[in-house]
């Protein structure tokens, strides 16, 4: 039948866990273009996202270009990374600590077509995943970068590491060699 709907394969996330400046953006960006080159659809998400877009429309600035450590008046002196921890927090205590897991796996079910992967550039914790069926937990490592005085920590179980230690050349392919490797086994 012309307009029956052909069965698509569930969506299967990735989410990258490493400590602050380890490299998840970089990493989540690069593996998208990965799968683009091997034409499989793959999208980029954080699971604070709707925080995030929050800070950029209230500030008016590109959430990316803002310094994330540095002071800002309009939020009485407090820095960005912390108004959206402080908002996290919050959100948890009201919705419930596995809140933006659901909030992410709610935003893909509202894409056409569904991607293959989601990569989500960081979690906080346990409680997120709970929420994301098909999660493949990626740690992500860097020499001389730790959780210190961090809320964060490298969360258990993941299904493989990713070691960021060397040039932009070897990062590329340690992306390359984890792609191929999502590509074959992510669940």
């Amino acid at each position: 039948m012309p307009n029956e709907r052909l069965p698509h394969a569930p969506t299967k996330y990735v989410i990258l866990n490493g400590p602050s400046y380890s490299g998840k953006s970089s990493i989540a960006l690069e593996l998208c273009r990965f799968f683009r080159t091997m034409q499989v659809d793959a999208r980029e998400d954080s699971f604070a996202a709707p925080i995030k877009h929050y800070v950029s429309v209230a500030i008016g600035e590109q959430y990316n270009r803002m310094p994330k450590d540095s002071p800002v008046a309009i939020l009485g002196g407090r820095s960005i990374r912390e108004f959206v921890i402080d908002q996290s927090n919050y959100m948890k205590d009201q919705y419930g600590p596995d809140i933006f897991g659901r909030l992410l796996v709610n935003r893909t079910l509202r894409l056409i077509p569904k991607p293959a992967f989601i990569i989500a550039d960081s979690s906080n914790d346990e409680d997120e995943l709970d929420a994301i069926p098909n999660c493949n937990l990626i740690r992500v490592e860097r020499p001389g970068y730790e959780f210190k005085n961090d809320s964060r920590q490298y969360l258990k179980n993941p299904v493989y590491t990713l070691c960021n230690d060397k040039t932009l050349a070897d990062l590329w392919v340690n992306i390359e060699k984890l792609g191929l490797w999502l590509m074959e086994n992510a669940q």
